[in-house]
């Protein structure tokens, strides 16, 4: 058996990033935690994290992570059942991992039912629908929104439908465009360093050289679109944020007919949970109901 008072300061340590910030939040000693730590490490026969700053978990100290998130969601489900009263008024913690522009366009009205019924208390990790699987890899969170089809070890992947993205731009912007026609000197904006979705499109329909791109970045996904709303830059946009702005020509497509198609799929562990269940089919009937289908080849 692993010692659960050990496993918890793994991942206080984890979460906070040291062991000084870890003490804090158990409300014990830094001495303590380096013994719950250390006494672990010696029973796994292996380091469990890298003493960075932060500290980092290695990979079987992330592995340690991710079965105790799973134990704990089991447990919840297990006291609902046995004390249903009590388990009513407790929060549930649930951590999600998920791309700016889901959150931004459908995810908060998927989600939202599920909150209120279940007492949730959410937390959301945003990074690159490329990226996010990592997160449920490292144990971060127990479930992902992401482009990657293939599923995480000990998770299962349902797909969730397309996400169409368009190059945009203000009017002005195009006018300015239309003078020279040179794709390699359009202006674009990336969420961050990450976001490859603009250089991807130009490389694939204009095979230009992403290097040598003027590159603005703005991390927020409405701080995007209001950044080529005023004429800064052009960049992807997906339709379901962009249709009131096309339909009113605040924003055009710089390039009509081309667009690039992101597959979004829903990773969540394979575990025999009810919570985890309800959430999974909330996800999918909102997506199914808003996203285009993804292409059976």
């Amino acid at each position: 058996m692993i010692d659960n008072k050990q496993l918890q300061a793994l991942v206080a340590v984890h979460k906070t990033g040291s062991f000084e910030k870890a003490a804090e939040q158990l409300s014990v000693t830094q001495s303590a935690v380096s013994q719950r730590i250390k006494q672990l490490e010696e029973r796994m026969g292996r380091a469990l994290l890298v003493r960075t700053s932060p500290v980092t978990p290695t990979q079987a100290g992330f592995r340690l992570i991710t079965h105790h998130q799973r134990i704990s969601l089991l447990e919840h489900e297990l006291l609902a059942e046995l004390e249903p009263d009590t388990a009513r008024d407790t929060p549930k913690p649930i951590a999600i991992g998920i791309n700016a522009d889901s959150i931004a366009t459908w995810f908060l009205d998927a989600i939202q039912p599920f909150i209120r019924a279940n007492n949730i208390v959410l937390e959301v990790k945003v990074d690159d629908q490329d990226n996010t699987h990592e997160l449920l890899r490292n144990g971060e969170v127990v479930a992902c929104v992401t482009s990657n089809a293939t599923p995480v070890q000990g998770c299962h992947a349902i797909p969730l439908g397309l996400m169409r993205y368009r190059m945009l731009a203000s009017p002005a912007l195009k006018h300015v465009f239309e003078q020279h026609q040179d794709w390699q000197q359009l202006p674009i904006v990336e969420f961050n360093r990450k976001d490859q979705l603009q250089k991807q499109y130009l490389k694939q329909f204009y095979n230009t050289q992403p290097n040598e791109q003027l590159t603005h970045r703005i991390p927020s996904s409405e701080g995007f679109v209001e950044y080529i709303h005023r004429g800064f830059a052009a960049g992807m946009i997906p339709d379901e944020q962009s249709s009131a702005l096309l339909a009113t020509g605040e924003l055009v497509d710089l390039a009509p007919g081309n667009y690039l198609d992101i597959p979004l799929y829903w990773h969540v562990w394979s575990l025999k949970s009810t919570l985890m269940k309800s959430l999974t089919d909330i996800i999918v009937i909102h997506t199914e109901a808003i996203l285009p289908p993804q292409k059976i080849s």
